[in-house]
């Protein structure tokens, strides 16, 4: 691996473990204030701790339906906060699909549970990534 893609590694490491604080700390206190919500209701909620619902609710049908799927689980929080409106906008849709990567890694260490495929590819698909090749993507090492 090259300089630059060491650097570049490293950045979305560092990223994907500030976004994922950011959800981690939005999904402690959704679950201290909504103690009887289900997994996914919490989740909901700690997005919409950052996001407003109501402005949700005027935005074009895709976005309504991304947020829909992302907010399902804690990942999909993360890729949008990362992705959509954090450092990693600007990147190319491999290095975007490699990040995900690091956000699932980052959450499963800190006890959330690993994404099926499926819901990998729900929110790829959500998130306008390529998902006929995300597996390649995500083992290359370069």
């Amino acid at each position: 691996m090259g300089l630059i893609n060491t650097m570049m590694h490293r950045s979305m490491r560092k990223q994907a473990k500030k976004v994922v604080e950011i959800a981690v700390k939005n999904y402690d206190i959704a679950k201290k204030d909504n103690p009887d919500l289900s997994e996914e209701e919490l989740y909901q909620a700690a997005y919409f701790i950052n996001f407003d619902k109501k402005g949700n609710e005027n935005q074009d049908e895709q976005v309504r339906n991304k947020v829909k799927i992302c907010s399902k689980t804690l990942n999909g929080f993360c890729y949008i906060k990362g992705i959509d409106i954090g450092d990693m906008s600007i990147c190319d849709e491999s290095r975007r699909v490699q990040f995900t990567v690091y956000v699932d890694l980052e959450l499963e260490q800190r006890g959330f549970p690993k994404l099926t495929d499926n819901q990998k590819v729900e929110l790829l698909e959500a998130m306008n990534l390529p998902i006929r090749d995300w597996k390649e993507i995500v083992d290359r090492k370069s």
